[in-house]
């Protein structure tokens, strides 16, 4: 366990900063855009995740197919010339702004961008890949202050503050993803022992299992922080959708400061599985996932009420009256997070049907409630949180267990 902790401690405190810089991007989306325009950022930003989710396939499957040193290098010019023609298009092209084109190119870059941090976590370079986290969320939240006019850049100076946000995206994950190309060319590590193993891995051709719960994980990792979100777009307006977004905000402070701890425990799930005690091993990073769980609903129940005093103090709109919303929501996505910690050790182990039964099971409530159609927020939310606990609770003995019983019935 000391190991752990030594091990993923920069990690961890690069995760920690990018999370705390991506939380106050949204914060600043939520103090300077109305309702409705904050609202549109949300659920752009939420079909981005979605759309990037097939680039986290192949971040996540990097723990297991590690780049030679010669690919890993030939593929470095291939990111600077694809990154360096896409900012030149972003440039050329923005003046006419359509959010289309910021949505393509935070596509294609944050595919790049997430490809490269995979290959960082496969070869345990932990510091560059939470450098690489660090810059992107430092220079997102840098755009949203930007005036081009103080540069000379008048390509950009029709932008209003609105789609300075939208820009954000694109920018960023470009200008990172410069800065890997450059440690992918200049730093030269020969790979450890543990990285060794994992690549003869891939050549006993065992790599299909895991590229299957890279593919769940990764769907996982961008649906499940949206899905109230998207589900309340199907069934609201931007407004709706706005209000919610604003006092959800310290669901996803809570959300994404126990989801820094899920990406850093995750290779050492891996590395456990294929330990001489992998049950005894297992259960010591398990502590701290379930630890973190129980810090969550402690948070969610001061947040409630700490909340609001808050936004009217610091950021300029009044959330009392949606105090049941700010509980409701944090308590939905702290079980969400239960649900990806569970998600995230089926993929570890190679049990990707128990992983993929769970994400179906989740994929399957976003269906209902467009059957459903509860008429408030407050009734969606309640009705949200009582499936993912009833879910939650239902593992891999229950479930054969209820389905034996209902054919003896």
């Amino acid at each position: 366990m000391k190991a752990f902790l030594k091990g993923s401690f920069f990690l961890l405190v690069a995760n920690i900063s990018a999370g705390v810089l991506s939380y106050f991007f949204q914060l600043r989306g939520a103090a300077l855009l109305s309702a409705a325009a904050y609202g549109g950022l949300n659920t752009w930003l939420a079909y981005l995740g979605l759309a990037l989710s097939l680039a986290g396939v192949a971040q996540y499957s990097s723990n297991f197919v590690i780049l030679s040193e010669h690919h890993f290098r030939r593929t470095a010019g291939a990111v600077l010339v694809f990154v360096a023609g896409s900012l030149i298009a972003l440039y050329l092209v923005s003046g006419a702004v359509a959010h289309g084109l910021f949505f393509g190119l935070s596509m294609l870059l944050g595919a790049v961008f997430q490809g490269i941090v995979g290959q960082f976590q496969g070869r345990t370079w932990f510091s560059w890949m939470g450098a690489s986290l660090f810059i992107a969320a430092a220079l997102k939240v840098a755009v949203t202050y930007w005036n081009p006019a103080w540069v000379g850049i008048h390509t950009f100076a029709p932008l209003q503050r609105e789609e300075l946000f939208y820009l954000a995206l694109p920018l960023s994950f470009g200008l990172t993803c410069l800065f890997q190309a450059a440690v992918m060319l200049f730093k030269h590590e020969p790979f450890s022992a543990e990285v060794r193993a994992r690549r003869a891995k891939l050549e006993k051709h065992e790599i299909s299992s895991a590229l299957r719960g890279a593919t769940i994980l990764a769907i996982a990792m961008a649906l499940i922080p949206q899905m109230d979100l998207l589900n309340l777009r199907w069934l609201h307006g931007d407004e709706t959708v706005g209000l919610f977004s604003r006092a959800s905000l310290f669901a996803k402070a809570i959300f994404f400061a126990a989801l820094t701890l899920v990406q850093v425990t995750l290779p050492h799930h891996i590395r456990a599985s294929k330990s001489s005690d992998p049950h005894t091993a297992h259960r010591s990073i398990v502590r701290f996932e379930i630890a973190g769980l129980a810090l969550c609903v402690c948070a969610s129940i001061v947040l409630a009420w700490v909340g609001p005093w808050a936004s009217k103090n610091f950021l300029g709109f009044d959330l009392d009256p949606y105090r049941s919303w700010i509980l409701l929501s944090c308590l939905s996505l702290t079980a969400l997070y239960g649900h990806l910690q569970k998600i995230q050790l089926d993929c570890a182990l190679g049990k990707w049907k128990k992983g993929s039964f769970r994400l179906c099971a989740l994929l399957f409530s976003m269906v209902l409630w467009r059957v459903i159609r509860p008429e408030s927020v407050v009734n969606y939310l309640a009705g949200a949180l009582a499936f993912y606990l009833a879910l939650y609770l239902i593992n891999e003995e229950t479930l054969p267990r209820l389905i034996s019983r209902a054919k003896r019935v």
